[in-house]
């Protein structure tokens, strides 16, 4: 055997030792900063390659170098404005530069998402833990600056509703206070002409204040909290329900700029038709406030949820301990309600969304750890880190190589034909680089 083949089979068998060798001698940090300085220039030499730059992205992310992964996050997101990993990264970006506003945002567009993504679970479960964060501190922050702020200022289509109060000697039917205040509000949001403050908000409100939901809107109380929730009408009330399942609604409203109480609105019936009443309630409030409704709007407030009355009730227990973020207990409550009708919807959306949100309302450095498992999606893996790391050192040790032979006149065999034709086994593959 020649000194060119001996020469060859030395180096391919070093190669192999490397390749099999590296992964122990390399650091994880030592890996992500080669891996982030690699994508750095693979952008830099090839605009083109959207996958370095996504993947890029999202690594300084990952290595908490926030300011400059919101440069690559931006021009990957115009490219790529729908990609989930993207949008989940964007808002935790924006975490970590504190611009919560901005998470928010981000994570609001879980809804665009596959119902398959990994990452769909994790923005909705963010932007409702986020949220109610905000919420909080945006109530404290209102009622910190409560003089310098004036009923004028609240839209006179803007209403709340607050929890109704029960007054029947079952105590089991309590709950409803919240399910029933909710089903109206989504109701009255079906309407294009109203804007319906969430239920957390009002939560928020009651808690700052120490208020309980019957001494919220009364004469001496209604025009601040219309002041402090930016609401021009508040709606309370309440329920009663008899040993003979007799149900009794009644609902009155606060004009917070006319600085007036509306008529009292009343509504009854039985128990098991208790949908049916709370709906001839809420166009009982629509003609009051004068509006008329099209045809699309006046059949998605007649759509029934559920006629299972235990499954509504337990859905109304699972708002309770969502509003109060309880998100392991809601979800408990929201499921056993799907799981007695799976035809209720609410129950398991909001199931799905209580459970996103007991995965999702750690620190934003948790979150981080949530996505380990996710890094394939990215397009990022340890392994697919160090390989890239192994061919770039083969790509170094192979130019090395080539330097020790003098250039002159091809004289030798391929190395494939010299291999068989000496009865060498062929030489491996050289990995091909992803």
């Amino acid at each position: 055997m020649n000194i060119n083949k001996i020469t060859y089979c030395f180096f391919i068998t070093s190669l192999l030792l490397l390749y099999s060798c590296t992964t122990i001698e390399l650091q994880q940090g030592e890996v992500n900063q080669r891996d982030i300085e690699r994508l750095e220039n693979t952008v830099k030499n090839d605009s083109l390659n959207l996958n370095a730059l996504k993947q890029l992205a999202i690594s300084l992310v990952r290595a908490h170098q926030n300011n400059k992964a919101k440069t690559y996050l931006v021009k990957a997101s115009s490219k790529m404005p729908d990609d989930e990993a993207l949008l989940f990264y964007r808002g935790l970006n924006y975490e970590f530069l504190n611009d919560t506003l901005s998470a928010i945002k981000y994570y609001s567009r879980y809804k665009e998402t596959s119902l398959f993504s990994p990452y769909r679970k994790l923005m909705e479960g963010r932007y409702l833990h986020l949220n109610r964060s905000l919420v909080y501190e945006d109530i404290k922050r209102r009622v910190a600056d409560e003089g310098t702020l004036s009923v004028k200022d609240a839209p006179s289509n803007t209403l709340a509703v607050f929890p109704l109060n029960y007054y029947g000697s079952d105590k089991k039917y309590e709950p409803l206070s919240r399910g029933l205040s909710e089903m109206i509000s989504i109701d009255l949001g079906k309407v294009k002409k109203l804007t319906v403050l969430e239920r957390i908000r009002i939560k928020a409100i009651l808690d700052e204040l120490k208020f309980s939901s019957s001494s919220a809107v009364d004469p001496s109380t209604a025009p601040r909290m219309g002041k402090l929730l930016r609401a021009g009408l508040l709606y309370s009330g309440s329920f009663s329900i008899n040993e003979e399942q007799d149900l009794k609604m009644d609902v009155n409203s606060w004009d917070i700029v006319n600085n007036n109480m509306g008529n009292w609105l009343n509504k009854s019936g039985k128990m098991e038709d208790i949908f049916l009443i709370e709906k001839e309630l809420v166009f009982a409030i629509i003609n009051q406030l004068g509006i008329q409704l099209n045809n699309e709007e006046r059949e998605q407030i007649q759509l029934i949820p559920t006629k299972n009355i235990n499954a509504f009730l337990e859905y109304s227990k699972g708002l309770e301990m969502l509003d109060n973020g309880q998100y392991k207990e809601a979800s408990q409550y929201f499921s056993r309600a799907a799981e007695m009708d799976p035809g209720f919807k609410e129950a398991s959306v909001k199931s799905d969304a209580s459970s996103s949100a007991i995965i999702s309302s750690g620190s934003s450095d948790a979150m981080l750890d949530q996505t380990t498992g996710l890094g394939e999606s990215a397009g990022i893996t340890e392994s697919s880190i160090k390989e890239d790391i192994i061919l770039n050192r083969l790509d170094i040790i192979g130019n090395d190589i080539r330097t020790t032979f003098e250039q002159g006149p091809e004289k030798r065999e391929a190395p494939q034909e010299a291999a068989t034709a000496n009865g060498l086994p062929m030489p491996p593959a050289r990995p091909v680089r992803k």
